[in-house]
């Protein structure tokens, strides 16, 4: 789950009654920061309390000598979630990753609750539960391990067992996850960090007690569905091909096209801040606009006029890119500049909701100067009519943002060498593969590792996610280690 966007909370809202929306206290109430401490607090992210919440017939949470029903406490984070005012009140939600711990809680609860918890077998909930914390890394799988096995009906073998390394443990859940599954949908779950703290593992065994906000591009919302219906394997047709020998995962498939150009990644938390000189604390929004998309317009060579591999204008397939090639229908594709007009609106809109007065100015004097004096080629007029549109905006800023920004955390824009762009994992690096695998929905990036293969994870790879790049006669054996 990220930012809101990951599993659809329009279709929750249904749960909380419009009375809801007429007895919530004005915006200025006192209250509001009191609900912020409340989710704030360190109890929403144990990886334990999950199951306590989900099976229980009627809970109630407890807070010094105050008392309130789960059912109404669920109902009403449901409707703040729907309509956007968490994200957009950051002096209640100021601490994200409890926002995330409580989000997803409130998701899980709800598949059970509601009878649609089939969508939530045993790797969505280790993937959708990531970033719950648990003093002893086994727990975050044993935690989740009998909730999976009351959705797929079925015993996975694994028996909690504390005499088990933690590498052990995490190898033995990705086997029995891959050797189950019809496809390997588990193969694009995140890795953000090169080594793990919990001892070595094989790359494509997932690093539980890491947690991350990226998702994998084969996730699926609360009725079991794919969010995105990506088969650049032609799964439909072609079986998986699995086989583990000790710690090496052996597929079969091709490479497809070597990754020439990275850009730079999606980070929530970055360690700086290139506006530091105006002491002032940008919102996600903000650096992603600014900071992310022009770099990822210069690696594509957005602006250079050139066709893409599969016949479309750049221009068209980098918007098309950063939404996953599902574009919102508030967007507009007229035209480059009709993209690039937009592309300022939103920035200018994100940076007004953030800063006023003088700050504003001097923030637009340097965009100005610095970003589109470099990369966007549009005399005043394209601007005036770029800023006239703000007004018109206001909306659509915070209706799309979140959203875009959820599809690309931790992922990094890169070009191939057959001038193919897309979106990678964080580690991605240049001389990296863009590989098609039997059973795959998705391409993999993969690192050469001295005659085998270490994976980064999934990618978005423009013109080829529906079986376009895939040949079966070019696959062959593929060991991952």
């Amino acid at each position: 789950m990220s930012l809101g966007w990951k599993f659809h909370f329009t279709q929750l809202a249904a749960k909380a009654p419009k009375f809801y929306a007429s007895n919530l206290p004005d915006v200025n109430h006192p209250d509001w920061p009191a609900v912020g401490k409340l989710i704030g607090m360190p109890w929403f992210g144990r990886a334990w309390i999950i199951q306590e919440i989900v099976v229980s017939r009627a809970a109630n949470l407890h807070c010094g000598s105050a008392s309130l029903s789960w059912n109404d406490f669920y109902i009403a984070f449901l409707f703040g979630l729907s309509t956007g005012f968490f994200f957009l009140r950051s002096d209640v939600i100021h601490d994200f990753l409890a926002y995330q711990h409580l989000s997803q809680l409130i998701i899980t609860y709800h598949c059970f609750t509601d009878g649609e918890a089939t969508a939530l077998d045993f790797a969505t909930l280790l993937e959708n539960h990531r970033t719950v914390g648990a003093t002893d890394p086994r727990d975050k799988a044993y935690a989740l391990l009998g909730l999976s096995e009351l959705v797929e009906d079925r015993k996975h073998g694994i028996i909690p067992d504390y005499n088990l390394q933690v590498t052990e443990l995490f190898e033995k859940v990705a086997k029995t996850i891959l050797e189950k599954s019809s496809t390997l949908d588990l193969l694009g779950v995140s890795r953000i960090v090169s080594r793990q703290p919990v001892g070595i593992l094989p790359s494509w065994v997932p690093d539980w007690g890491v947690w991350d906000f990226a998702n994998s591009l084969c996730f699926r919302n609360v009725q079991g569905q794919y969010v995105f219906a990506f088969d650049a394997a032609t799964t439909s047709s072609i079986p998986k091909h699995l086989v583990v020998k000790e710690h090496t995962l052996e597929l079969s498939g091709h490479t497809f096209d070597r990754i020439c150009k990275v850009g730079r990644p999606v980070d929530p938390f970055p360690e700086t801040e290139d506006f530091d000189q105006f002491r002032i604390r940008l919102s996600p929004l903000v650096r992603f606009l600014i900071l992310i998309l022009n770099d990822w317009s210069l690696v594509a060579r957005n602006l250079s006029g050139r066709k893409y591999p599969t016949g479309e204008r750049i221009t068209d397939a980098f918007v098309k890119t950063i939404f996953l090639g599902d574009v919102p229908d508030l967007y507009p594709m007229d035209s480059e500049r009709g993209f690039l007009e937009e592309h300022i609106t939103r920035v200018v809109e994100a940076i007004g909701a953030t800063l006023q007065g003088p700050r504003l100015q001097q923030l637009l004097d340097w965009w100005y100067s610095r970003a589109l004096r470099r990369q966007m080629v549009m005399d005043s007029a394209g601007i005036g009519i770029a800023l006239s549109a703000i007004s018109k905006a206001s909306t659509r800023v915070f209706q799309v943002l979140p959203n875009l920004i959820g599809r690309n955390i931790h992922r990094k824009m890169f070009r191939t060498t057959q001038g193919y762009i897309g979106l990678a994992p964080r580690l991605t690096e240049e001389g990296d593969y863009v590989v098609l695998v039997k059973g795959g929905r998705v391409p993999l990036v993969l690192r050469p590792r001295g005659g085998q293969w270490e994976l980064i994870g999934d990618c978005y790879l423009h013109g080829i996610m529906h079986g376009k790049g895939f040949e079966e006669s070019k696959c062959q054996d593929i060991k991952i280690v």
